[in-house]
């Protein structure tokens, strides 16, 4: 295969990746492209939308939250999966974030910048993202997310910061 055959191979993969079509949990099919905010109606009438304009093309922890909120869109209502991107979308806007591929624990603490409630949010999605060994995050994020007691017990000032808020 020659490089532009192999370009072009990898280009088709990325855009299986980030152009789909979902089943909502409501049974509705949508087509749904990374980069571009979709506008929706909720179960109510009223208008809403996925704020996939947050998230970079080329950046592969944009893309591992691509693919984690796609998952969630079938299993959990449009107005968590909303909240969720809403919630990306402040974090990713930081300066401190811009242009991030990869996380480590500094950007996790960067979640203590944005509402708590959105570190609910956002903290469960990082743990989906890990759980389904995507890319975006290190190792010493990982172990954080799986074993966040290890982390109190080594007496860094991460557990207390970013636990206390989430519902898992």
């Amino acid at each position: 295969m020659t490089a532009s055959t192999t370009q072009k191979a990898l280009n088709v993969i990325d855009s299986a990746r980030t152009i789909n079509k979902l089943v909502l949990l409501d049974g509705r099919i949508i087509q749904v492209n990374m980069g571009e905010a979709y506008d929706i109606c909720d179960t109510d009438g009223n208008n809403k939308s996925l704020r996939f304009d947050a998230l970079e093309l080329q950046n592969s922890l944009h893309k591992s939250i691509f693919t984690s909120i796609k998952t969630t869109l079938s299993t959990h209502s449009l107005s968590y999966n909303i909240a969720t991107l809403y919630a990306v979308k402040k974090w990713l806007e930081l300066p401190q974030m811009r242009a991030r591929s990869s996380i480590d624990i500094s950007e996790l603490n960067l979640l203590n910048e944005i509402p708590a409630s959105y570190r609910a949010i956002v903290v469960p999605l990082l743990r989906r993202i890990s759980a389904l060994k995507l890319h975006g995050l290190t190792e010493e994020v990982v172990d954080f997310l799986k074993y966040p007691h290890r982390w109190e017990e080594r007496g860094q000032g991460s557990y207390y910061g970013l636990i206390t808020n989430d519902p898992e």
